[in-house]
């Protein structure tokens, strides 16, 4: 419990400390949050001192933790391999560039561009730079603004992923369970495939995941004792979550529409529920609110770039969410089946008529691996084997001893409502909370029955297997990257972004933009721009990127004329122009006709490297 305080707490401190200097003080540099932060902890110290509290650390319950492994030896096995699983994706975290595709077109680009301006503003990249609550961007500015690289940036979402663990512990202690037990649902939530494959990057979905079941721990604890306190972390959890992405306000209304609706059937007097949750929505609106409004005053839509509409009346013009995102990403073998198909065959996790295709290694590579954006099968071969199982004899069981219990029946419709809801649901990186259901649901069952020895034998080799499926992206990758390191160290800097991952032409790119200590400018047209962020040990490279359609809804830089490409290289003087090969012939026609520019670097079939002339 306290852990989770504190926790809640730090990251509260530190989203605090970001939007006041960047978004108030227009100071956001290393000054401003290194000084803040001292008033902050002088402060802490004081109101210590004044309260005659003690600074001593209760380490009681770590203790416990770690003798309860000797209740089961098994138990020790799996937290064992989870251990070195994490510690290996930690050092993973250190060692690789953040490789991945959404991180690198707008996560990463725009926390890189309010460190150069010190401010937060509406950066002029790709529409999503803009779009998405930032929460947890935020975590990852406050690495990248102190260390000037990629080194710590994927361990913001490592360890929210860790709390997430912790929480699904406490939450099972709450009920009674033995510590073992416990111990052994954190280990089942974290080694969720998609979670544990994702925990390392700078994507933000178990970041959000693991942020809803803290939420959730912190609720039901309200929920028995009425606790102030335990009602604030609520709060300030909710506040997180629903900063963190769009879908977050979903789950936080559904939160609080059940949580309300709880109180009501406990026959608390209305005065007293308002007041409940107007004080929860007041907080957490407080913490995660800001981003709906900035979008609201600077795009005129709070949900920018969606559609909102009530009643098949629009509210606010924006995309249609399922079109553009969705169906987009909906892969061929789940388009035009109906929604229960696409559920049961990403939770099976096998395209059938692709591993057909396959040889015997290829086939075991489809099935035990797990990526970090993972289509098909990222719940792991635990969910439809024991978990969901598990979920349905639990209800069963609930339902025939009449034994409901409220904080279970809070949960359950919690989680359910909020998959449901959750647009793609059969996409497991989006609903990675719902394993939670059936977690609780097994442990229980084991806690319940009379040789538990034998469901933990069930579940531990589970465990085992995803720990390979959940780090084996990793396990590629860092030896891709330790070969790169190999062969290239001394021809470019350590830690350049993307040049490990890919072949020399993006190398040749990277060290060409790490010639200078202050920097360049580079406009870039039609590619993702990270790979240039991160050069050496500093983010001096000053970046500015346009796309085929930008943004329909504010700068409509819908560059589908030769003139409009011009406007926007005589607007933006750079010391190199890089083009991929969907803006090539204008830039050649620019050359021809303005001059100023000669090709520096052609990449075949992908982009061509312009260096401004003397």
């Amino acid at each position: 419990n306290r852990l989770l305080k504190l926790c809640s707490i730090y990251m509260l401190e530190v989203l605090g400390l970001v939007l006041v200097s960047g978004l108030l003080l227009k100071k956001l540099n290393l000054v401003t949050l290194t000084v803040i932060s001292l008033v902050m902890l002088a402060s802490a110290l004081v109101t210590l001192r004044l309260g005659k509290r003690s600074l001593h650390i209760d380490t009681s319950e770590v203790r416990a933790i770690l003798s309860s492994f000797l209740e089961h030896k098994l138990i020790l096995v799996a937290a064992a391999a989870v251990f070195i699983t994490l510690v290996f994706k930690f050092i993973a975290a250190l060692l690789l560039v953040p490789y991945c595709y959404d991180s690198s077109a707008y996560h990463l680009p725009g926390i890189v561009d309010y460190i150069q301006n010190q401010k937060i503003f509406i950066s002029e990249k790709l529409v999503w730079t803009n779009a998405y609550p930032r929460n947890i961007e935020m975590f990852n500015l406050w690495n990248l603004i102190y260390f000037r690289n990629g080194l710590t940036l994927k361990l913001a979402q490592y360890f929210i992923t860790l709390t997430g663990g912790l929480a699904v512990y406490g939450i099972l202690r709450e009920e009674k369970v033995k510590r073992s037990l416990s111990l052994l649902a954190g280990l089942l939530f974290i080694t969720t495939p998609a979670i544990l494959a994702q925990m390392s990057t700078t994507y933000i979905d178990t970041a959000l995941g693991s942020l809803f079941v803290t939420v959730l721990y912190f609720l039901l604890r309200y929920l028995r004792g009425k606790s102030t306190g335990d009602l604030f972390y609520t709060a300030v959890l909710l506040g997180l979550l629903l900063g963190t992405k769009s879908s977050g306000i979903g789950y936080y209304a559904v939160t609080i529409g059940v949580f309300a609706v709880a109180q009501l059937f406990e026959r608390e007097k209305l005065t007293a529920i308002i007041k409940t949750i107007s004080f929860v929505c007041l907080v957490s609106f407080i913490i995660g609110g800001i981003w709906y409004v900035l979008n609201l005053v600077n795009f005129h839509n709070p949900l920018y770039p969606f559609k909102v509409g009530i009643l098949g009346h629009t509210v606010f013009e924006g995309q249609d969410v399922g079109k553009s995102i969705m169906e987009a990403n909906t892969p061929q073998y789940l388009r035009g089946k109906s929604g229960f198909f696409q559920l049961l065959l990403s939770w099976i996790g096998f395209n059938f008529d692709y591993l057909k295709t396959l040889d015997f290694n290829g086939k075991v590579k489809e099935i035990f691996t797990t990526m970090y954006d993972e289509h098909l099968g990222g719940f792991g071969f635990q969910w439809l084997l024991i978990l969901f199982p598990a979920f349905l004899i639990f209800l069963v069981k609930r339902i025939r001893d009449r034994a409901a219990v409220r904080t279970e029946i809070v949960m359950a419709a919690i989680l359910i409502l909020c998959f449901i809801i959750t647009p793609a649901n059969w996409w497991a990186r989006y609903t990675c909370f719902f394993v939670l259901l059936g977690i609780y649901s097994l442990i229980k069952l084991t806690a319940e029955a009379k040789r538990s020895v034998y469901a933990v034998l069930l579940i531990v080799p589970f465990i085992l297997v995803s720990c390979f499926q959940g780090s084996s992206f990793d396990l590629w990758s860092t030896e891709f990257a330790v070969n790169s390191y190999k062969f290239y160290a001394k021809n470019y800097p350590i830690r350049s972004g993307y040049v490990q991952m890919y072949g020399e032409d993006l190398k040749n790119i990277t060290r060409e933009l790490s010639t200078s200590e202050k920097g360049y400018d580079v406009l870039c047209f039609g590619i993702d721009v990270y790979m240039f962020y991160f050069q050496g040990d500093n983010t001096q490279n000053r970046i500015k990127s346009y796309y085929d359609t930008y943004d329909m809804y504010l700068k409509n830089y819908n560059i589908n004329t030769y003139e409009k490409f011009r406007d926007i290289v005589k607007a933006n003087p750079s010391d190199y122009i890089i083009v991929n090969y969907g803006f090539k012939d204008l830039m050649k026609k620019y050359v021809q006709e303005e001059k100023g520019y000669d090709v520096r670097l052609s990449m075949k079939d992908w982009a061509v490297l312009y260096k401004k002339t003397n």
